[in-house]
């Protein structure tokens, strides 16, 4: 069966139930041989997994339509299961849409399709091939071996673990693109009904297999998607595959989210770029001799915190780790803080005096039973847990087990708590308001349930289908509206590890953004950004991770520092016990002794915090993401990261449009040299504009020389050009 138009020739064996071939401007997309066109994963009365795909079926049967095709999928030996994957195509369109509807006495699970596999022309192979993946705020893959190697595709299963490909979770949106040279294939679910998608890749015995799955989270095994799985050829990077999706969502939820510039549940420091100051009052890392250090009483770090604010001349929003009453990384009972409450809240009103935020970090929806041996080995719940029965509230197993957590267990023995159960949702709200009442601006609430995502749950006793699926997104969504309810007049925010999923983007409008964890595998780029930022705006996050890869070199923390400050994000840097500037957090790699130039570190994020409160205010702070000039031409900057080198411009960028379509590019050169380059417009023509560095000086566009460590704007606008001086002079080209 093949459908085809000027875009695409689409050939399905419907006798075999796989895919053959899927042509795109003469390029063959798939590889020769193909899994199941359609997978399905159902549970027995026993809570096993039974599963089928559409190979197994012995009638299959072709059912023609105008503009739609029907697959009929029956007579599944010793099964009442029957099922039609629709695929709906226009003749000048090249967008395919696939729905699945399913029938059978047998509770659904999941339901994954289309199957695509694709040939390995991967880096290793000599090939070009590169995957966009929304993985902690978008990363491009262009090698398996890597991904295998460092960060290994992991199917989704009860006790939940966090590096799961799932969306909600680590993976923000639903979609994935193949790019090669300047074409691209896009794959991804149009859903406004926040479902729970598993999106990865993974190596099979034919080559790559791109995989989207829908858990929908309903009872029974009778299901009809309410959304199209959308495949979809393009031309360009990875830019042009993302707009697909892009443009989708603002059609589709435009006038639902609410703008940066228009949210009227913000708070004045968000608009402020606040520099993200995280540091521990016990310990030193995440799991060693939690005694307290040189920060406690939380007033000790009063004089470092005003040091940066005064070298930096930044607004600070400062958040503390290991402040908990209980034991750092124990959820959720927090609340007193260490030490009482008299010390905690003469800091957090000696912060607010300065201009100063104040939050906290949490750990998530977790019930932790006793810390691990390197943490606090005096710590434990267990008599409480069991004389209470608190198990029945807790994520269980498909079998109905309730198992220890596979989250942070280095830190911690503990239990996923379900968001559906009354018990949890109360123990949530009545903690994050004791917290919040102290009068803190931010909680970090979501830490470890990476972009806010629950664990699985398949309790049948829960009240919820016995699956996973948009209940736990409908579930947290309800702890989070609690919480705002207790606060009808304060401004805070909440916030989660990674950046919140499309699911959250309303509910966590400030987290830790994760994206230097993609180094591992492949290359960060600001997808997140591209897609939300006029809708949200994240911070740097703690960069946990780092410490285990990069080369101790200044320009690799400037780097990070770049990068978070070109896509919009809000600076973070993480205080030493003695008040200084570390790598990362997890310093303790890089040793006890080993800091980065402070005066240097302080000076830089000085740099980009005046340009971003100035003349590049209305684009970071609120601006539309698009893609970029190109820059050519300038060297390649080795960044080290484990035995590899890590070639990327020394030139870190990104276009912001306005409303008004005014659009501003800004430019940063993070290393310690001299950069020349050019810029080229989006069509290949070399753009025959001038454009404005951040002292007002006219330039040219042909060979441009951007000094070290400094910054430059190009300034598109269609009125008048922006003047404004700088007070720094050594921003100039």
């Amino acid at each position: 069966m093949i459908i085809e138009n000027t875009y695409y020739s689409l050939n399905i064996n419907e006798k075999t139930g796989k895919l053959q071939s899927y042509v795109v401007k003469g390029w063959e997309v798939l590889a020769t041989e193909q899994m199941p066109l359609v997978r399905l994963r159902f549970r027995d009365a026993e809570g096993n997994a039974v599963c089928f795909d559409s190979t197994m079926a012995k009638k299959k049967k072709v059912c023609q339509k105008e503009n739609r095709t029907e697959l009929i999928f029956d007579g599944f030996e010793n099964s009442d299961l029957s099922f039609v994957l629709s695929i709906v195509y226009e003749k000048n369109s090249p967008r395919v849409a696939w729905y699945i509807k399913t029938c059978c006495s047998l509770q659904l699970e999941y339901a994954e399709y289309p199957s695509f596999t694709i040939e390995n022309k991967f880096k290793e192979n000599g090939g070009d091939y590169k995957i966009l993946w929304p993985y902690n705020e978008g990363v491009l893959v262009d090698s398996i071996e890597d991904r295998e190697k460092r960060w290994c595709y992991t199917e989704p299963e009860y006790p939940s673990e966090g590096k799961y490909g799932m969306c909600p979770g680590m993976v923000s949106t639903p979609f994935m693109s193949l790019i090669s040279k300047n074409n691209g294939v896009y794959i991804g679910a149009h859903d406004s009904n926040k479902n729970t998608f598993f999106v990865d890749f993974c190596r099979n015995d034919y080559g790559v297999e791109l995989k989207i799955r829908v858990y929908p989270g309903i009872y029974g095994g009778n299901y009809e998607s309410d959304f199209p799985m959308v495949l979809q050829p393009f031309e360009g990077d990875w830019y042009d595959g993302a707009e697909i999706y892009r443009s989708w969502f603002s059609s589709a939820h435009g006038e639902k989210f609410k703008l940066v510039n228009e949210n009227p549940d913000l708070p004045s420091w968000y608009f402020e770029s606040p520099l993200v100051v995280t540091y521990c009052i016990r310990g030193k890392y995440d799991y060693d001799d939690m005694n307290t250090n040189n920060l406690y009483p939380y007033t000790n770090a009063l004089p470092y915190i005003d040091e940066i604010a005064t070298k930096t001349d930044s607004k600070l929003m400062v958040l503390l780790m290991h402040w908990e009453g209980s034991a750092p990384w124990c959820p959720p009972i927090v609340w007193p803080p260490y030490g009482g409450e008299e010390n905690f809240i003469e800091y957090v009103n000696a912060l607010h005096k300065k201009g100063h935020s104040v939050g906290v970090y949490c750990s998530g929806l977790s019930w932790t039973i006793k810390t691990s041996s390197r943490l606090f080995v005096d710590y434990s719940t267990e008599k409480y847990f069991n004389e209470n029965n608190l198990g029945k509230y807790m994520c269980a197993s498909p079998t109905g087990e309730v198992e220890y957590s596979q989250i942070c267990t280095w830190q911690r023995v503990g239990y996923d708590m379900c968001p559906s159960q009354e018990f949890c949702k109360k123990t949530i709200v009545e903690q994050t308001k004791k917290i919040l009442d102290s009068g803190l601006d931010y909680v970090q609430l979501m830490d470890q349930n990476h972009g806010g995502t629950p664990a699985f749950c398949y309790s049948k006793e829960h009240g919820h289908p016995p699956v996973p699926g948009k209940w736990e997104t409908e579930a947290l969504n309800e702890i989070v509206n609690r919480i705002k309810e207790q606060f009808p007049n304060k401004k805070f925010l909440l916030g989660c590890e990674s950046a919140a999923a499309e699911h959250f983007v309303q509910q966590f409008l400030f987290s830790d953004n994760r994206y230097n964890i993609n180094y591992k595998f492949g290359q960060p780029v600001p997808l997140y950004s591209y897609l939300y930022h006029q809708y949200i705006h994240n911070f740097m996050g703690n960069q946990i991770g780092a410490a285990y890869g990069f080369e101790r070199k200044i320009e690799n923390l400037f780097y990070r520092l770049a990068y978070s400050f070109v896509v919009g994000d809000c600076l973070t840097v993480v205080m030493s016990p003695t008040g200084k500037i570390q790598w990362a957090w997890g310093q303790k790699e890089f040793g006890e002794n080993d800091f980065p130039n402070q005066e240097e570190t302080l000076l830089f994020i000085n740099t980009l915090t005046e340009f971003r409160k100035n003349i590049a205010k209305p684009y970071l702070c609120g601006g539309k993401m698009v893609k970029p000039m190109e820059i050519l031409n300038a060297k390649s900057f080795a960044i080290r990261y484990g035995n590899d080198d890590r070639f990327v411009c020394p030139i870190l960028t990104a276009r912001y449009e306005l409303s008004n379509g005014d659009k501003g590019q800004v430019l940063v050169n993070f290393t310690s040299e001299d950069v020349s380059f050019q810029l080229l417009g989006s069509k290949g023509m070399t753009l025959h504009k001038t454009a404005m560095d951040y002292n007002g000086e006219i330039i040219t566009n042909e060979t441009l020389v951007l000094a070290s460590r400094s910054i430059a704007f190009v300034l598109e606008k269609k009125i008048k050009k922006d003047t404004q001086k700088c007070k720094r002079k050594n921003l100039s080209l």
